[in-house]
């Protein structure tokens, strides 16, 4: 019983730390970050390629997401990889 809840609680911290890890950027900052324009990422939205997030009129993108098309590409946009973060 002991160790059933164990492994519950790490799952449960493990996507905990997912959860915190992913931020929302501006469509810009994305394509910025891809060195593509904002309406190719449009169409990779509109055709399920790129998960967004929408609240009221801004399009936000998850980090996640930029890793994953910069990482194993979508399309063209394989093994192209993300501008560095500025701080």
């Amino acid at each position: 019983m002991v160790a059933l809840i164990s492994a519950n609680v790490k799952r449960n911290s493990e996507r905990e730390v997912a959860r915190m890890e992913t931020r929302l950027v501006t469509l810009e900052r994305a394509a910025e970050e891809l060195q593509v324009s904002r309406d190719t990422l449009r169409r990779l939205a509109a055709s399920g390629q790129l998960k967004i997030v929408r609240i009221s009129r801004h399009v936000l993108v998850p980090t996640s997401e930029i890793a994953r098309i910069a990482e194993s590409g979508a399309g063209k946009y394989a093994g192209r990889k993300a501008a560095k973060a500025s701080v």
